[in-house]
């Protein structure tokens, strides 16, 4: 995965994912080889990401692939989680709801379900609290309501928040 932070993006709707993408300059990109500006377009693929709100979002994902190496990247904001259909801010609200022992509240029209929260508990648990608990400087609700959450778990772990299967995960600045 190739992962850069998007806090312009406003709405995840296609044509702002494309002016993401075409804003990431790959030509001084560093695949996890050391490799830097061996990219180029490897193809696409859908992906579907479900909200807590009446939208359901269809994106045409980006993959690139290191001429060098050979592994393929998909192209994605931070803010999607890698292998899951739920964003990254529905996730830490489902989690910091846990943490303050408090019901996460599913809108009326939502694409998330009571079984949807339960797994995300479940992994967070088996997976990441620990590990945040071991880089948090403050408390944990603090540190996951942080901005620079995604930077620090990169850093500290070299995988995107709340990424269970293991892969390349590569976070531009």
């Amino acid at each position: 995965m190739i992962a850069k932070n998007a806090a312009k993006i406003k709405n995840l709707i296609q044509e702002n994912y494309n002016k993401f993408v075409d804003a990431i300059d790959f030509t001084i990109s560093q695949c996890q080889c050391k490799s830097i500006g061996q990219f180029v377009i490897h193809g696409y693929y859908d992906r579907k990401i479900r909200t807590n709100g009446w939208l359901v979002i269809l994106l045409v994902i980006q993959r690139m692939k290191c001429k060098s190496c050979g592994k393929t990247h998909a192209v994605l904001p931070t803010s999607i989680v890698p292998y899951s259909q739920i964003l990254l801010t529905d996730m830490i609200g489902m989690i910091i709801s846990h943490e303050e022992k408090t019901s996460y509240k599913i809108n009326k029209d939502s694409h998330l379900t009571r079984k949807d929260v339960k797994y995300v508990i479940k992994q967070y648990l088996r997976h990441w609290r620990d590990r945040i608990l071991a880089i948090a400087s403050g408390s944990i609700i603090e540190f996951l309501r942080s901005s620079d959450l995604t930077r620090q778990v990169h850093c500290a772990y070299n995988t995107a928040f709340m990424q269970v299967k293991r892969c390349s995960y590569l976070l531009s600045y």
